[in-house]
C-alpha cells in the first residue's frame, strides 16, 4: 500500500454519475445492496457529498477513527490502486464514470488511551509580569476526551497592573480526521461543551515584594466571570507529536 498505517475495510460500493439536464444524479450501492441516489449541481464538488453518503448509507457514522475515500475506478496511481479522487473535483467532470469508496481507518494507536500534556511558563521582571499555561488533555478507548486548560497572567509593574486566571474544562467525544481528504495528514478533532471561569483583578506588589491582588487589601473584589457552551477544537497529529510543540504524553 501506498499509505503506511491505514487500514481500508472490507466496505467497498461504486457510483455511476449520469448527467440530466441541469443536474447530476450519482447512484451510490453498497455489496450488500443498499443503495442512495444523490442529486446535484454539476459544479458541486466531491468533497461537499461525503457527509450525505455517510448519512444515507452508514446511519450518520462511519467510525471513530474512519474516513471515506472516493476513486476513480477506471484509472490507476503510481502504486497500481484505483487513483484517488480530489474532494475539489466537480461532479461533472465524472459523470459517466465507475467510482469506488473505500472506508479507510486510521490508526489511533497513537493517541487512544494516552495523556497529553503542555507547560509554558515565562516570566518577566524577576517575576512581576508572567505567563503560563498548563493544558491536559486525556483520550479514552472509548472514544471520549476531557481537556483542562488553566491560563494565568499578571503584571504588576505600572499603573495598570493586573492579574488574570482563566480556566477552561471541556468534555465530549473526540475522533481523526484526515485534513484535505489526505490520510497522511491526520488530525484530532474535539466536540463537546465547556465551562470557561474567568478571575480579572487589578493588583500591586506590597512592600515585601509579594504580588497583591485589590481584593486582598480591602480595596475590592475581583471580577469574577463564567460562561458554558458548544466545544470544538481541531489539533494536527504532528503538533501533538512534536517536541518543539512541547506536548508531552503518557498512557493512561
Amino acid at each position: 500500500r501506498c499509505f503506511p498505517a491505514v487500514v481500508f475495510v472490507d466496505v467497498f460500493f461504486f457510483a455511476m454519475a449520469t448527467e440530466q439536464d441541469n443536474e447530476v444524479e450519482i447512484e451510490v450501492a453498497l455489496l450488500s445492496g443498499r443503495s442512495t441516489t444523490l442529486s446535484c449541481a454539476p459544479a458541486t464538488k466531491l468533497g461537499d457529498l461525503h457527509a450525505n453518503i455517510i448519512t444515507e448509507l452508514f446511519d450518520g457514522d462511519a467510525g471513530r477513527c474512519s474516513m471515506l475515500r472516493l476513486v476513480d475506478g477506471q484509472s490507476s496511481d503510481s502504486c497500481g490502486e484505483p487513483g484517488p479522487l480530489a474532494s475539489s473535483v466537480e461532479v461533472s467532470s465524472v459523470a459517466g464514470r465507475r467510482i469506488m469508496a473505500v472506508l479507510v481507518n486510521l490508526d489511533d494507536d497513537w493517541c487512544s488511551g494516552r495523556r497529553f500534556r503542555r507547560s509554558y511558563l515565562r516570566g518577566r521582571r524577576c517575576g512581576m509580569q508572567e505567563t503560563r499555561q498548563e493544558v491536559t488533555l486525556l483520550l479514552q478507548r472509548s472514544g471520549e476526551f476531557s481537556y483542562v486548560a488553566d491560563n494565568h497572567d499578571h503584571d504588576c509593574d505600572g499603573p495598570d497592573s493586573y492579574q488574570y486566571d482563566e480556566n477552561v474544562t471541556a468534555r465530549g467525544t473526540w475522533s481523526l480526521v484526515a485534513q484535505n481528504g489526505c490520510v497522511d495528514q491526520v488530525a484530532l478533532s474535539l466536540h463537546g461543551t465547556h465551562k470557561t471561569t474567568v478571575r480579572e483583578v487589578e493588583s500591586h506588589y506590597d512592600h515585601d515584594d509579594e504580588c497583591q491582588t485589590s481584593g486582598d487589601d480591602g480595596a475590592g473584589g475581583p471580577d469574577m466571570r463564567e460562561h458554558e457552551g458548544a466545544f470544538s477544537m481541531v489539533i494536527k497529529k504532528a503538533t501533538l507529536l512534536s517536541d518543539n510543540d512541547g506536548w508531552r504524553s503518557e498512557a493512561l
